[in-house]
């Protein structure tokens, strides 16, 4: 019984931990939202991101600070708020998504003049969050209403010497094998339960039960170029961008890796052509 109590008492703790590191996590993304609106897009994305952070723009990818200090603020303003979260159990790297639309005046009553859907991955240091990659997709439709934020909170307990950063790229690097050999089939060998596929001019997905649906638009043809990567501290969830083409369409993807156990699963894909 005692055994029982105190597994409970330590399974709880948990729990709360990893809801308050995926509050903290959302709160991040808030204050970056509701200070772009305060002052501007540009001020914001200066103010909140890390030094080695990184865009895309045309199937390249750009060092962040110096394109975002070449551009000039607009009077219209970006409006985006987080709806599903993913966070390290060491909680130094976390990941989150959600809905985003732009009003050319930002005054109340103000139509959208188009709308999207944005992945940003945020790195912890000296206790603060930045972001570090940040990735979005247009599609133009009504954006769902959510309720607050559901997220996926690693409670990962295992130390050890295993090598987190190589075995997550060569999961990577397996997937785009498979896919090349079978295209979109090689989604079902990877997905994780919770997946979250964002692509342009449709919808996000949630759920792998979803996950036909956001495929229906694909070729099974592309061809995918890894750039750079990144993992926790921790090994549990790690990320891959790069580049992404077919025949004379260039863009970019992100694609968000978890590990349960020693087995990696796509947990969230952003694909912008």
């Amino acid at each position: 019984m005692k055994a029982l109590i105190t597994y409970t008492l330590i399974f709880l703790s948990l729990s709360l931990s990893a809801q308050e590191k995926t509050k903290e996590l959302a709160d991040a993304e808030t204050a970056f939202a509701n200070y772009a609106f305060e002052h501007n897009t540009k001020e914001a994305f200066l103010k909140f991101m890390d030094t080695s952070a990184v865009v895309f723009k045309n199937g390249e990818v750009q060092k962040a600070k110096p394109t975002w200090e070449a551009k000039q603020p607009t009077g219209g303003k970006l409006l985006w708020f987080p709806t599903f979260a993913v966070i390290s159990t060491s909680a130094d790297l976390g990941v989150t998504t959600g809905p985003w639309e732009y009003k050319p005046t930002g005054q109340p009553g103000d139509t959208a003049a188009s709308s999207g859907a944005f992945m940003t991955v945020w790195t912890k240091k000296n206790n603060e969050w930045k972001w570090l990659v940040d990735i979005g997709i247009t599609h133009n439709l009504k954006n769902a209403r959510a309720s607050g934020v559901s997220s996926v909170e690693m409670n990962h307990i295992e130390r050890t010497t295993y090598d987190a950063a190589r075995y997550m790229l060569n999961a990577e690097y397996y997937f785009i094998t498979a896919y090349n050999k079978t295209g979109k089939e090689a989604y079902n060998t990877v997905a994780d339960n919770d997946i979250h596929m964002l692509n342009p001019n449709q919808l996000p997905t949630h759920g792998i039960y979803s996950l036909d649906a956001a495929l229906v638009n694909m070729s099974g043809k592309m061809q995918f170029q890894v750039v750079g990567s990144g993992v926790s501290k921790d090994g549990d969830v790690g990320y891959v961008y790069g580049t992404a083409s077919e025949n004379d369409k260039k863009g970019n993807y992100l694609r968000i890796w978890r590990r349960i156990s020693r087995k990696w699963t796509l947990i969230m894909q952003t694909i912008t052509i």
